[in-house]
């Protein structure tokens, strides 16, 4: 297939994707469609989590001091205009064919905060390091398939209180995961198996303004960090290379409300597939 052109600035982007496993996008959204989006998430029916994974239904407005994370419920994520503009972002769609060298799949992307403690208090220890939730917040790498790329959006501020995302740059690179620790790491791996085949300098701690976008090879070790001085509101989209399915087996059903993604629904864009008109369903 001959491969969509990237402009400048996504060309130099490819070439570091290709370099780190990570690099950084221009702004998909405007401030005030990035207020939009946290107001929408704010209210919106999540599923909430406390540090023991115990899960209530709710929104965040309404969370109680031990909520860990607030994801909000899939068809409200997929119902939403200014997502569904990035979900149909044609330039993301030709930077991933051009990393894969072939037609990608758009799945479903995921909405959520990461909470601080709401009684949130500097001179008590315990305060500032909440019990850690497994394997998300160890070194893991995540099955996208046989090759897959991840969105990621912040959509609040992010420092180093608010739930930053940490990669190790290169290890997306094969041969680089030889150890049987680190070749089994969707699972989760510990530091010390980390640190023996790297260094911390190869370790970037992303973060970033409201808005702050990037991608990232989903084979590269990467986690995340907790939230204690301020909550974070996250988008993660994976992008995956042929039509192996992996863990995204049921088409999606959506109503589309941003002209771009109707029309792509409407011409059957193959990168779209996941996702049906629920009018014509």
């Amino acid at each position: 297939m001959p491969l969509p052109h990237l402009d400048a600035q996504y060309t130099r982007a490819l070439a570091n994707l290709k370099q780190d496993g990570i690099t950084f996008l221009p702004h998909l959204l405007d401030a005030d469609k990035i207020a939009q989006i946290v107001d929408f998430a704010r209210t919106a029916p999540a599923v909430l989590a406390d540090s023991r994974r115990a899960t209530v239904r709710g929104t965040y407005q309404d969370r109680s001091a031990a909520t860990r994370s607030a994801r909000i419920i899939e068809p409200f994520v997929l119902d939403n205009q200014l997502i569904q503009s990035v979900i149909s972002n044609t330039a993301l769609i030709a930077i991933a064919e051009n990393y894969f060298r072939t037609r990608i799949l758009v799945h479903p992307p995921q909405l959520y905060w990461s909470c601080a403690p709401i009684a949130f208090d500097a001179a008590a220890p315990q305060a500032q390091t909440p019990e850690p939730l497994q394997t998300a917040e160890e070194f893991h790498w995540d099955f996208d398939g046989l090759g897959g790329l991840r969105l990621h959006m912040y959509l609040t501020d992010v420092d180093t209180g608010s739930a930053p995302m940490k990669y190790v740059k290169g290890s997306h690179k094969p041969g680089t995961l030889r150890a049987w620790r680190l070749r089994n790491a969707d699972r989760g791996v510990q530091d010390a198996d980390v640190w023996a085949r790297f260094t911390a300098d190869d370790v970037l701690t992303v973060t970033g303004p409201a808005g702050t976008t990037f991608l990232s090879n989903s084979n590269g070790l990467h986690r995340g960090t907790p939230a204690t001085t301020r909550d974070r509101l996250f988008l993660v989209m994976p992008f995956q290379a042929t039509s192996f399915a992996g863990y995204q087996l049921k088409p999606r059903l959506v109503t589309p409300k941003d002209p771009v993604f109707a029309e792509m629904l409407a011409n059957r864009a193959p990168s779209l597939n996941w996702f049906r008109n629920r009018d014509n369903s």
